[in-house]
């Protein structure tokens, strides 16, 4: 925002207008991004919806009305963009390799060779500046000599090798070896063996003790009834949580989620029911009122929180306080939460569901409204290939959902209808259909 704010007010060209314009409709028309894109600057980060993500990443390479690209290390890795300069203002890892793929991403050879070369670009500009972002460690001149040196030194986590070295292991370490290797002796043997169907189902990192856990577990699975009319997530809290589990460390927020419910329960009905623009506008009104009374801090997790659930800056701070948000900034922390409760219900809370599933303790129409947000089959092949929910939602609400499949081959397809159509929808639905017209 300050670099934006420095840059002249020039008028917005049309093609960025029409970025803008899509960000309004499908995000919101209070979103910061949008101030930064007027100014051809744009910002890109992990906790963005891959959607949002990857159509600025997209229009960032294909418009030069946009000149400036603010991201962090993890959104640059293994992006191909036209940068002329790399400014590094914070570092996170001294490493000689990270930092080799870091600055690599300037001048990426297929711009410098491109239909029009630009041999300049051979010699980019990488800029280590340091600046109020920059941390104390690594710092910038240690950096710049970790480039300059020769050689890598091994890793010394992997377990095996330091096992075959003869360097003694704990008793940690020596547990989570034997374990592995009972998966690679049961790996030739079905899953309906409840307990190498539980081994392998991920689970064991998120207790504290699994081999206690696993026989509790494998007990209620084998006893309790399920019924359909129980949701997906009271299911969970009865077969892996209530009853005194306990979990490890970097999983203490699983063991909440009994008391968490009505708002997981609420947050997926609306994930498959609202547009990413309904969601915010609506999430954002009811937390505005909520400030109003209660002292209540949103969750928006360790990247973006700023104090803990007391209020106070310390621990581990995965809260906001909206109340000293203005509007320009709450739709881009709420973008964040989404972004966090996702990633937990679907890398985490998913692996209880898939236990529940292959053990039929829940149905098919359960296990994939949970993942999917739909339970119907059509849809559900569509998402598995890549096609984003909100897309075939909006071509249902138009019938022409039968305007893309699969070819021949498996790979997605779309009719001449629908590329024709694709010009006549705002630049998002455009670029969403357009990652599919590869004839």
């Amino acid at each position: 925002m300050d670099l934006a704010n420095s840059l002249p007010d020039d008028p917005v060209a049309p093609e960025l207008a029409r970025v803008i314009y899509a960000l309004t409709e499908h995000v919101s028309p209070l979103y910061d991004e949008i101030l930064c894109l007027r100014h051809g600057v744009v910002y890109l980060h992990g906790q963005m919806p891959d959607g949002i993500k990857n159509y600025l990443l997209d229009r960032a390479a294909k418009l030069e009305s946009i000149r400036f690209i603010f991201a962090n290390e993890v959104i640059m890795e293994g992006v191909n963009l036209p940068f002329d300069s790399v400014f590094i203002l914070e570092l996170r890892t001294k490493r000689r390799s990270a930092l080799i793929n870091l600055i690599g991403r300037a001048s990426r050879l297929n711009y410098v060779f491109g239909d029009r070369p630009h041999l300049k670009r051979l010699s980019p500009q990488v800029i280590f500046a340091e600046s109020k972002w920059t941390r104390s460690k690594p710092t910038m001149t240690n950096a710049i000599a970790e480039l300059h040196s020769v050689g890598f030194k091994d890793r010394g986590d992997n377990l095996r090798i330091k096992k075959s070295k003869g360097e003694s292991l704990s008793d940690k370490e020596s547990k989570r070896l034997d374990f592995e290797d009972s998966l690679i002796r049961s790996s030739s043997q079905p899953n309906d063996n409840l307990e190498i169907l539980l081994d392998r189902s991920g689970l064991r990192s998120l207790y504290e003790n699994w081999e206690d856990a696993k026989v509790e577990i494998a007990k209620r699975l084998n006893t309790f009834e399920a019924y359909p009319e129980i949701s997906v997530l009271e299911l969970i809290c009865r077969y892996f949580i209530d009853g005194g589990f306990v979990f490890s460390t970097p999983y203490l927020r699983v063991g909440k989620l009994r008391r968490q419910l009505p708002f997981y329960e609420s947050y997926l009905r609306d994930k498959s029911s609202k547009s990413l623009s309904q969601r915010l506008a609506s999430d954002i009104s009811l937390w505005k009122r909520k400030a109003e009374t209660t002292h209540d801090y949103l969750y928006v997790g360790r990247s973006f929180g700023e104090i803990n659930y007391q209020g106070l800056i310390d621990g581990e701070c995965s809260y906001v306080d909206i109340r000293q948000k203005n509007n320009a900034e709450l739709p881009a922390l709420f973008l964040a939460k989404y972004k966090t409760e996702d990633d937990y219900l679907g890398f985490t809370l998913s692996r209880f569901v898939r236990v529940l599933f292959k053990t039929g303790h829940i149905d098919p129409e359960q296990y994939y409204m949970f993942l999917y947000g739909t339970s119907d089959k059509e849809s559900v092949g569509l998402i598995q290939a890549g096609v984003p929910l909100s897309l075939i939602t909006m071509l249902k609400e138009r019938n022409l959902l039968n305007e893309i499949g699969f070819d021949q081959y498996g790979n997605i397809s779309i009719s001449a209808e629908l590329r024709h159509f694709s010009n006549e929808v705002d630049d998002y639905t455009r670029f969403e259909i357009d990652q599919f017209n590869i004839s």
